[in-house]
């Protein structure tokens, strides 16, 4: 079994629908992006330091980018490097630590903090969330804080596959 575990202090902003244009105009839209980006920026370098420092492989995966619109489409792959094999199929588990001054704490639906994880660590840390076979996720208020912002959650991501 390998796997790769860390945790990351966030603002979490659960997954939201949005429209193609939506998403470039209305507030909750443009406020969950703006997560996203931040979470997979903290995902990008706790996966650089851990390969970097602890010398483990990455393996490649050939990622299919659309480009334009129209008639005017064509399609581009690259190759990018990312811990979880390619067509290998994974679990995750995600435990969701709370300050103990946050209320409410059942503010959204669990599965859209599920999904805002699983966005951040796709083409981070697997290449495509089809793979993923089990979730597992927890939503725990802590005794004590990891941090002074109540705003802040403590998420802990663990994700292990067979190779």
């Amino acid at each position: 079994m390998n796997g790769i575990c860390f945790g990351v202090l966030h603002q979490m902003v659960p997954y939201v629908r949005m429209t193609r244009t939506g998403k470039f105009y209305l507030p909750r839209p443009k406020r969950y992006l703006e997560s996203q980006r931040q979470l997979k920026e903290k995902f990008q370098d706790i996966v650089q330091y851990e390969y970097d420092h602890e010398e483990r492989k990455l393996f490649p995966h050939t990622i299919r980018t659309r480009i334009g619109k129209g008639k005017d489409k064509h399609y581009v792959e690259t190759e990018i490097l990312l811990p979880i094999p390619a067509s290998t199929p994974f679990d995750v588990e995600i435990n969701f630590y709370y300050h103990p001054d946050k209320k409410p704490l059942h503010y959204c639906d669990l599965d859209n903090l599920i999904k805002a994880v699983m966005d951040a660590g796709n083409k981070v840390i697997f290449g495509d969330d089809r793979w993923c076979d089990g979730i597992v996720a927890n939503r725990i208020q802590l005794d004590e804080p990891k941090s002074d912002n109540k705003d802040e959650v403590f998420v802990e991501v663990e994700f292990t596959w067979l190779s």
